[in-house]
C-alpha cells in the first residue's frame, strides 16, 4: 500500500514566507526588502564616515602641493667635506646625492638642543632616542628646527 503525505497546514505564514527561496509577497514582503535596504545604506554610511575620517585627519589628503621643510646634510665621504641646509620636499628620501662627489652620501645631521653644547652629530638610525654623543644628553632634534620656513 502506498504511503500518503501528510497534509500540511499553514497556519503560521510567517514561517513559511521567512523560509529561503521563498517569495515574499505584499506588506510584510515590503518590510523585509524596507529592512534590508537598511541595512546596506548603514553599511555604505560606515564606510564613507571611515572615509572621510580618514580625510579629515590625513595631514595632505587631496593636496597635489607638495610640501617641503629644511634639512641640514653632511656628506659622510671623507675626502668629501659638503655640509649645508638644504629644502626637500616630503617625497623625496634620504641619504641625497652630494653636488661635490655625486655620491648619494648627504645624510641629516642632529643637533644637541643643551644651550652649553650644540653639537652637530648623525644620529643613530637604530635608536628610537638618540643621544648626544659628547655631552650624552637626551634632548636631540633636527639640524634645521630652529629655521623659519619661508
Amino acid at each position: 500500500m502506498a504511503r500518503q503525505r501528510p497534509m500540511v497546514q499553514h497556519t503560521d505564514f510567517r514561517a513559511v514566507l521567512a523560509a529561503r527561496a521563498d517569495v515574499s509577497l505584499g506588506a510584510y514582503g515590503r518590510r523585509q526588502r524596507r529592512r534590508q535596504m537598511l541595512v546596506a545604506l548603514g553599511g555604505l554610511a560606515l564606510i564613507g564616515g571611515a572615509f572621510a575620517l580618514y580625510a579629515t585627519l590625513s595631514p595632505d589628503f587631496g593636496s597635489s602641493r607638495v610640501t617641503e621643510y629644511a634639512v641640514r646634510v653632511r656628506c659622510i665621504v671623507e675626502i668629501c667635506d659638503y655640509e649645508a641646509e638644504v629644502r626637500i620636499s616630503t617625497q623625496q628620501s634620504l641619504p641625497l646625492t652630494c653636488p661635490q662627489c655625486g655620491q648619494r652620501s648627504c645624510r641629516a645631521l642632529s643637533k644637541c638642543l643643551n644651550e652649553t653644547c650644540g653639537e652637530l652629530f648623525f644620529a643613530d638610525s637604530s635608536k628610537t632616542h638618540p643621544r648626544c654623543p659628547k655631552c650624552k644628553g637626551a634632548r636631540v632634534g633636527s639640524a634645521a628646527s630652529e629655521l623659519v620656513a619661508p
